[in-house]
């Protein structure tokens, strides 16, 4: 290599596309240890592809383990039954003690056993986010008990989850404290029966953690008196707020069980009725308050 600082070599290699990372890993020895962080930082794996990720994994030489920082696990052939995370596949995944962002699209969670739950908590405790998209649960309480061992988690974004077969309320059984250094929740959650969030926002409230950011849909008018209580419970710590409602929820609704005096540094809100969204941020909370009111009475 030239007399160029290494610095500069590695910001050049950061904006490569992964073929031509594997090419620069190819050079020779420097350039292959300031290419295999930027290769190995994120993997995916699939259905084509995991078995032999495993088998790779295994190798006994094996030096990539401490590079994975991101870990994508996608099934989109599922058939809503058949899981990953039953059998011995999150275990082989231990040794990859660096990752700190998880992302499950498409893999149903539906019926796993207790041990399988256990040792996914155990093996993925060090993670700081997780994004579930498309992801299957037979009721909240599934969710509670996969989020509540993941003690490390700062950030938590649930998109597109289906959630049914709800438990009658006041049956829901206690499920393991929150993370307490979470900040950032995004459940937007679609189900065709029951309310979702409530159980959610009741876990969140038994023991509120320091959250900033709260994302909250599609919510049912039963479901606002849940994010009322949230809200309080987060108190001034909140600074963003975004809540998607179906169109039959109404400003009364909203204004009787949300009291955003409780959340004076709230500093962005964003209020989605049907297709209309109404966006306020910087605003004293009581004029965006007064003004979403405005733009929503029927």
């Amino acid at each position: 290599m030239s007399a160029f600082p290494p610095e500069l070599y590695d910001l050049i290699i950061s904006h490569c596309e992964r073929r031509s990372l594997i090419s620069c890993g190819l050079v020779d020895r420097v350039w292959m240890e300031l290419s295999r962080p930027h290769l190995f930082r994120a993997v995916m794996l699939n259905d084509t592809n995991y078995e032999g990720f495993l088998r790779l994994l295994a190798t006994k030489n094996t030096t990539f383990r401490p590079l994975i920082r991101q870990l994508t696990i996608s099934r989109p052939e599922a058939d809503g039954k058949d899981t990953f995370f039953d059998g011995d596949f999150v275990q082989q995944l231990a040794v990859l003690d660096a990752v700190r962002r998880l992302r499950i699209f498409h893999v149903p969670w539906v019926g796993i056993s207790a041990s399988s739950i256990d040792t996914f908590g155990r093996v993925f405790s060090g993670i700081t986010s997780l994004v579930l998209a498309r992801t299957t649960f037979s009721s909240p309480y599934e969710l509670i008990c996969m989020l509540g061992p993941l003690r490390a988690l700062e950030e938590i974004a649930i998109h597109g989850t289906f959630i049914d077969d709800f438990p009658a309320e006041g049956h829901l059984p206690k499920g393991p404290a929150p993370p307490a250094g979470l900040t950032t929740v995004r459940l937007k959650i679609r189900s065709n029966e029951g309310d979702p969030f409530t159980y959610l926002a009741m876990w969140l409230v038994g023991r509120p953690p320091p959250l900033r950011v709260l994302e909250a849909g599609v919510l049912w008018r039963e479901s606002i008196p849940g994010v009322g209580a949230l809200c309080s419970a987060i108190g001034e710590g909140l600074r963003e707020l975004d809540l998607v409602l179906l169109n039959h929820v109404t400003a009364n609704d909203v204004e009787t069980h949300l009291k955003l005096s409780e959340n004076p540094n709230l500093e962005r809100l964003t209020i989605h009725i049907g297709l209309r969204r109404f966006h306020a941020p910087n605003t004293p909370t009581s004029e965006r308050f007064t003004s979403w009111s405005t733009h929503t009475t029927r």
